[in-house]
């Protein structure tokens, strides 16, 4: 099937076209796995730009890429700081909107597969009006809930997509505004394990904390957690991986300097550290998350995968990646003394929170992942294609 598929934004910043979101690393392995399968794929996104000249590495080699233009206003990327949209452009987003019919009809698709959020789905669903007749499918990876007069016009014109999520709590936020969406679920891309390839995984007495270090990934939580917790397990190890970022919270340093069991790792990390060796060989991941940025969360599918189990927030489509005093522990949002007892707890019990990891390993392998995925949205464009 000849498809093209499009992702806003796919360029990075300089030095980071290894390390780039969730958002991107997701439909770029499924049009790699659909290109594999025979399928023939376009992909259809925005140009690098000055402040983000770099393409991702893991990029399909076997795929046809098209530039189109930003339809929306974004501030430049500085020192880490910016690349966030301020709004729309009406002459960018029509310009935008005029590029891809041309594409669509140029190449003769049979189908459109876009990827993204609220504003790409209504941006794929303005394609109608723009003279694109074709079926169109959207993946969500996440949704707002309706909260104004707008966004209830914009998901009315999503009555012509055909929606696909890949967890129940987005297919759930779809339902509410009376739309369906298919659910497929998906695994992780990182394979911390994989990375590690000859070397073997170091199992460690360690409880780690791997995001950028924001209120917004809980790093306050951990800083607390780690700060209570320390003296008590001295043989224990409390880690944080962390990247610099513009808004990182305060007490990091001296967390670490009033603890001699307390290790912070910033990117890029020295002394042959890596982040394979540091997720495999923790006993637990601490994610007490306070906003999920897509859903599912990468951070905590990788690290279940990797076979450690996750402490983290009953947040959104958390719950149906960890499953409580299984797979790890889920805590109420924002509270520290749950997230702390939770990790004293597993602690405590090193034989039961060995078997956690065991469980989280299968459970993933068993529920979430990319052996099924072309079989199950080959069956969806199909679908649509020839109702």
């Amino acid at each position: 099937m000849k498809t093209g598929h499009f992702v806003p934004l796919i360029a990075c910043k300089k030095g980071f076209s290894n390390n780039v979101s969730g958002h991107v690393q997701m439909p770029l392995h499924a049009m790699q796995l659909l290109a594999d399968a025979g399928h023939e794929v376009h992909l259809i996104t925005n140009p690098p730009t000055e402040d983000r000249p770099d393409l991702p590495d893991m990029l399909p080699n076997n795929i046809t890429i098209h530039y189109v233009q930003d339809g929306r206003k974004r501030t430049k990327v500085v020192d880490g700081v910016g690349g966030k949209s301020t709004g729309i452009s009406i002459r960018g987003f029509m310009k935008q909107l005029r590029q891809i019919k041309s594409i669509v009809k140029k190449h003769d698709f049979e189908l459109f597969h876009a990827y993204g959020y609220g504003g790409t789905a209504t941006l794929t669903a303005m394609l109608r009006f723009a003279g694109v007749r074709i079926p169109k499918v959207v993946t969500l990876y996440g949704l707002r809930d309706v909260n104004d007069a707008k966004d209830s016009i914009f998901r009315n014109m999503w009555s012509s997509l055909t929606l696909v999520s890949p967890t129940t709590y987005v297919a759930q936020l779809c339902a509410q505004s009376k739309l369906e969406a298919i659910t497929i679920r998906h695994g992780s891309i990182r394979d911390f394990v994989n990375e590690l390839g000859d070397a073997p995984i170091r199992p460690s007495r360690r409880v780690l904390f791997w995001r950028d270090p924001t209120l917004e990934n809980g790093a306050d939580i951990c800083v607390e957690a780690f700060n209570t917790l320390a003296p008590k397990y001295p043989e224990v190890t409390f880690e944080m991986a962390i990247r610099p970022h513009w808004n990182e919270i305060d007490g990091i340093a001296t967390l670490e300097a009033e603890h001699e069991n307390v290790h912070i790792h910033k990117f890029p990390y020295q002394d042959g550290v890596t982040l394979a060796d540091l997720v495999t060989g923790s006993c637990i991941i601490a994610l007490p998350f306070r906003k999920h940025s897509i859903h599912p969360q990468l951070a905590i599918a990788e690290s279940l995968s990797a076979g450690v189990p996750v402490i983290t927030s009953d947040l959104c489509s958390a719950p149906e990646l960890v499953q409580d005093g299984k797979t790890g522990r889920v805590v109420p949002v924002g509270d520290v003394q749950a997230t702390t007892d939770a990790i004293d707890q597993l602690l405590a019990d090193p034989d039961g929170t060995k078997a956690m990891g065991v469980d989280a390993s299968e459970t993933m392998k068993n529920e979430w992942g990319w052996d099924h995925y072309v079989e199950e949205i080959t069956k969806v464009y199909e679908m649509v294609v020839s109702p």
